[in-house]
């Protein structure tokens, strides 16, 4: 099995999930979702939708560098440092979040020409929409910041 889709299962705990090393897709929206650290291991993977969930801690998944796509949409992620050490990937969503601080993508080398970034409807710091999203920009990457339009 390379793909499973288990949106809106309720589901608590990832643990079930972290010996399925074969996985290259994996949704996981709209369930009740807090703790990340069981895929970690699932290193094979090439996307992640884990939107709409209650998750805070990204931490876990810094050794998921083969990502190319991670929806994160919709929890209550505020540090996103991780991100910088993901340069595979080449669309990022992180919409309705509580990111202030962007600067992270900065140092994320992967990210260039044709790769998106959606950060919009987040409490984005000055520094964030002044600085990060037009160097960003600057670097080929469609950022998209402020609310819904």
């Amino acid at each position: 099995m390379t793909s499973l889709w288990l949106g809106a299962n309720r589901i608590t705990d990832l643990a079930p999930l972290s010996g399925l090393m074969e996985l290259s897709d994996l949704h996981l929206s709209a369930n009740y979702i807090v703790d990340v650290s069981p895929l970690a291991e699932l290193e094979g993977l090439d996307s992640l939708r884990i939107t709409h969930n209650d998750i805070e801690d990204i931490g876990a998944l810094e050794s998921l560098t083969g990502l190319t796509e991670l929806a994160l949409r919709g929890n209550r992620i505020r540090d996103v440092s991780v991100l910088a050490h993901l340069t595979g990937l080449a669309d990022l969503d992180l919409t309705y979040n509580q990111i202030a601080d962007l600067t992270p993508l900065l140092d994320n080398a992967g990210l260039g020409p044709g790769d998106r970034v959606d950060a919009r409807e987040n409490p984005l710091s000055e520094h964030s929409l002044d600085v990060v999203a037009p160097a960003l920009a600057e670097r080929g990457v469609e950022i998209l910041v402020g609310p819904w339009l």
